[in-house]
């Protein structure tokens, strides 16, 4: 029997992208929370989920829209730590928002992927709203949003 031959996708290519911008580190960069809140208290956390985008079927450019999700805990209390969430907003806005020719050219990278899948080279990220608060938060955990469009193809 043939293994199957993997294939970069969105998920995996927003948290590698992400976790090498400044101010994070691939550690807190995931699909999913950590339900164990003690892992990333003093971080933050930061998830990503594709929520649109297009596709081109004569150019292997993919364009998602992904939804970063920063995440601050103040275990014990009901006062959400919102300044470290949108902390970890805002250095991902400076990363997609450059001043500089240097900023820009950081955005442009290849990025490596786990478990043999291939590297993907993003060609551009930027955003596609504000930074915002999520509203609906429980107890000591702060929640806020920004969507990014993703420009990016597979190596091979």
């Amino acid at each position: 029997m043939t293994a199957p031959v993997l294939r970069a996708n969105t998920e995996l290519v927003a948290v590698a992208w992400l976790g090498g911008v400044p101010g994070l580190s691939p550690d807190i960069v995931g699909t999913t929370l950590p339900s164990e809140h003690s892992t990333w208290t003093a971080t933050g956390f930061v998830t990503v989920r594709p929520t649109g985008g297009t596709s081109d079927q004569y150019v292997p450019l993919r364009s998602p829209v992904v939804t970063c999700e920063f995440w601050a805990v103040r275990p014990n209390s009901n006062r959400p730590p919102k300044h470290r969430a949108n902390l970890l907003g805002e250095h991902v806005w400076a990363a997609v928002v450059p001043k500089g020719a240097t900023e820009r050219a950081a955005i442009k990278r290849r990025v490596e992927l786990p478990h043999g899948y291939p590297p993907a080279l993003v060609h551009s990220v930027h955003p596609m709203s504000e930074l915002r608060p999520a509203y609906g938060e429980q107890g000591g955990l702060a929640h806020y949003l920004l969507d990014l469009r993703f420009h990016w193809t597979e190596e091979s």
